[in-house]
């Protein structure tokens, strides 16, 4: 019965446990319902993913791929670090002269490589640290890279003897209202738990910068920042 009145409807019983919750000594209602909305919020993603054979609907939803594909010509070899299921990288080849997709787990370049057999466009596995190439890129990719790096200065270093130009994708700590608060309360505030950083334009431009880098651009979408950055050489204006 919709319309019903008493103890049974919603009218009667929401305020009470909105109160009780509220009141709970030391935020513990506010905690309570914050870890719960975290578990629920990581269940339906991955009910999602598995909709989706496995695949993050951003990809399909967002401008995941353009800001990366705005910034490469059809001259450039491109190493895309951290190229998993390899849907960057493949968007990357169907405009670039070649991407190679570096990935640390077998299974995803086991993967990527039966989904995408591009020409140009080939997966290795292996830990960026250990990769090494005869030849010069022209452009690295690292999109949703850098956040899982403890030594990042030493990454972005290694990138520099790679290639002149880095593109970037990191999650922006200032997304949500809710990430200061739960910082407040001493919750788990970050997007994963290995992230080692979560970034602002700022505290991301200084990482690159320190490195030896100009950062060129940086813009915001869903969520993430996006940067461009580039190794000046001597003799470059």
């Amino acid at each position: 019965m919709t319309g019903m009145a008493g103890p049974l409807s919603r009218a009667f019983w929401r305020p009470r446990v909105v109160r009780w919750l509220a009141t709970r000594p030391d935020r513990g209602g506010i905690r309570f319902l914050l870890r719960f909305h975290d578990r629920l919020y990581y269940f339906t993603l991955g009910v999602i993913k598995a909709s989706e054979a496995g695949i993050h609907p951003r990809h399909r939803l967002t401008d995941a791929h353009q800001f990366f594909l705005d910034h490469v010509g059809p001259g450039d070899r491109i190493l895309d670090v951290g190229s998993a299921y390899g849907h960057i990288a493949a968007a990357l080849a169907a405009k670039a002269k070649a991407v190679t997709g570096l990935e640390r787990r077998p299974e995803a370049v086991a993967r990527a490589r039966a989904e995408f057999p591009a020409g140009n466009l080939v997966f290795e596995a292996g830990d960026f640290f250990d990769f090494r190439s005869a030849e010069r890129y022209d452009v690295i990719v690292a999109a949703n890279v850098l956040e899982h790096i403890r030594d990042r200065q030493a990454f972005l270093r290694k990138c520099a003897t790679l290639a002149d130009r880095l593109l970037v994708r990191v999650p922006a700590v200032d997304r949500d209202w809710l990430v200061p608060y739960r910082r407040e309360l001493g919750l788990e505030w970050r997007l994963h738990p290995d992230h080692e950083i979560e970034y602002t334009h700022e505290t991301l431009r200084a990482e690159l910068e320190a490195a030896g880098y100009v950062v060129r651009h940086t813009s915001t979408s869903y969520g993430a920042i996006h940067g461009v950055a580039e190794i000046q050489r001597k003799g470059q204006g």
